[in-house]
């Protein structure tokens, strides 16, 4: 069974080119001109208060309820605000033709979010902006700070084909797609194979558990995932033209070439030496401290800690991580 997509979109095309009102009217008693003008002058006025509804169906869009509306939209050169599904079957169709609420289908968080994205791009707003976005909360009927994070998802998944076609084809609560998205914030940068990742949320995500369970369990399936980034760094820089005894001649030596470039060769003027040997001290410590890590989580990894401790501590650990990641970028 096809899964059943609702989406609003605020600037809906309802000419007869691309709007077949015709295929699923079920509407037999006509309006009088008395009250297509009636409708029309309040369209004029107050401009569109109720979405229509439109099947996309094979690359096609029909009318399924709102003939009245998109005649008045017609005649005044307005876009629509439409509700527009993928998936119905014709059961559904039917309901929603005669006014039915059975067959309507709730928008899913994934379906609202696109929804939000695709409006505030092709309306070129500033998410930013205030002033801009006050459009958007009068068209979704949700407050700012909501509105924008919705966007901000949006545009973090949609960067991804994988996400994208996983949320298509699945529900799943908007509580869970915030936490798959702070999570991999800090690694974003790092993650190589997007695949592993969305296969991680297929498997967490079911009806019989909470957000805060499924919290855990990803960050829990990760935390493997993130802790190995820091070892293949290591892993393939000792690749890099040099024999495993070279390379720890390098680590050996790596003190002395500090200091030696820090202090004479790169032109330091002679009133700084006391903070240029404090600096060089420093960083001989620094890096027999990382030295000792790199080797503390390469015999971690050897053992079974993550059946043994909690995956909030193991969470917090692969923040400190990454934070060390950032930090260390900025430094060099």
């Amino acid at each position: 069974m096809a899964r059943i997509t609702l989406r609003l979109v605020p600037n809906f095309d309802v000419s007869k080119e691309n709007l077949d009102t015709q295929t699923y009217q079920v509407r037999r008693t006509l309006r009088t001109r008395e009250d297509y003008m009636k409708l029309l002058n309040l369209i004029k006025e107050q401009g569109q208060v109720e979405p229509i509804q439109v099947l996309k169906k094979d690359g096609k869009n029909y009318l399924i309820a709102g003939a009245g509306r998109v005649w008045c939209l017609r005649k005044l050169g307005m876009q629509a605000s439409a509700l527009v599904y993928e998936g119905l079957d014709k059961d559904s169709i039917l309901k929603i033709a005669v006014g039915t609420n059975e067959g309507r289908k709730a928008m899913s968080a994934w379906d609202r979010m696109v929804s939000i994205g695709e409006y505030v791009t092709s309306e070129n707003l500033v998410v930013y902006d205030m002033e801009q976005m006050k459009r958007a909360v009068k068209v979704f009927g949700r407050n700012l700070s909501n509105i924008i994070r919705d966007y901000e998802l949006w545009e973090f998944f949609n960067s991804h084909e994988e996400f994208v076609k996983y949320f298509e084809n699945n529900d799943i609560q908007f509580g869970m797609m915030n936490c798959i998205d702070e999570i991999l914030n800090p690694y974003k940068e790092d993650i190589e194979n997007w695949q592993e990742i969305v296969d991680i949320v297929a498997r967490n995500n079911r009806t019989d558990v909470t957000v805060k369970q499924f919290a855990n369990n990803f960050v829990k399936d990760f935390t493997e995932i993130a802790v190995n980034f820091k070892h293949r760094t290591l892993e393939a820089s000792k690749g890099e033209g040099f024999s495993a005894e070279e390379f720890q001649n390098v680590e050996k030596g790596i003190n002395r070439i500090v200091r030696r470039h820090i202090i004479q060769d790169d032109g330091i003027k002679s009133d700084s030496d006391e903070i240029t040997k404090k600096c060089a001290k420093l960083m001989e410590i620094l890096y027999a401290q990382c030295n000792t890590v790199i080797g503390t989580m390469e015999k971690l990894l050897t053992l079974p800690y993550r059946d043994k401790l909690p995956s909030s501590y193991l969470l917090k650990l692969s923040r400190l991580i990454t934070k060390l990641n950032q930090t260390g970028v900025k430094l060099l």
